[in-house]
């Protein structure tokens, strides 16, 4: 019977899961995606090594929770920063960007942001993972209409092709800072320079 240090068994389970979670992010940082092993997560997470398989069938299963976990963080500080009224859209949508390329340049989190977008099609999961980026892009969809309406870019003439190239123009941004972390801050001025400038901001 294992010791539970929690109020009942459920409360146990989820601090359990929480701990590998945070293992695998720890180990990944460490030593990179591919040399860590659910032994390793098990045993920097106090959990029997049998047991971690109660939480996840595999690897690819902590994995892909890790990144939904990492994504699902920054959530509320993204929310902020699109409501922030004071400032015009576009201003916010550079935010939004500089704000999710500084978290890339942490190795977990930039790590498993690659990994995710490499694996996702295949993972038994992938369709949570969708979901989570479907929020951003949403979040992205409101800011450009916010900034068509206010005459800040032009209105796109296929605002669907539109996101999907910044999206697109994300996807490898992220693996190029996940390669160079140290050169963040270049990439990402030259990311936002792409976007706003195929949008047109200031153009109008």
């Amino acid at each position: 019977m294992p010791k539970i240090n929690a109020a009942n068994m459920a409360e146990h389970k989820e601090r359990t899961y929480a701990s590998l979670l945070q293992a695998t992010q720890e180990l990944i940082a460490e030593q990179g995606i591919e040399s860590v092993s659910m032994a390793e997560i098990a045993k920097r997470a106090g959990v029997a090594r049998t047991a971690i398989y109660n939480y996840a069938p595999d690897k690819e299963s902590l994995l892909l929770a890790s990144a939904e976990a990492a994504v699902t963080a920054i959530q509320p500080v993204l929310g902020a920063l699109v409501a922030e009224t004071s400032v015009s859209a576009v201003e916010r949508l550079e935010g939004l960007i500089r704000l999710l390329l500084a978290n890339v340049a942490n190795k977990a989190y930039g790590a498993l942001a690659v990994w995710a977008l490499r694996q996702r099609p295949t993972a038994a999961d992938g369709d949570l993972f969708e979901a989570q980026k479907n929020v951003m892009v949403n979040v992205v969809l409101d800011l450009l209409q916010q900034a068509v309406a206010g005459r800040e870019i032009p209105e796109p003439a296929d605002l669907t092709l539109v996101l999907d190239l910044m999206v697109a123009t994300m996807e490898r941004t992220i693996e190029h800072i996940d390669r160079d972390p140290a050169r963040v801050q270049e990439i990402s001025d030259m990311t936002v320079s792409f976007i706003l400038g195929g949008l047109g901001a200031g153009k109008i």
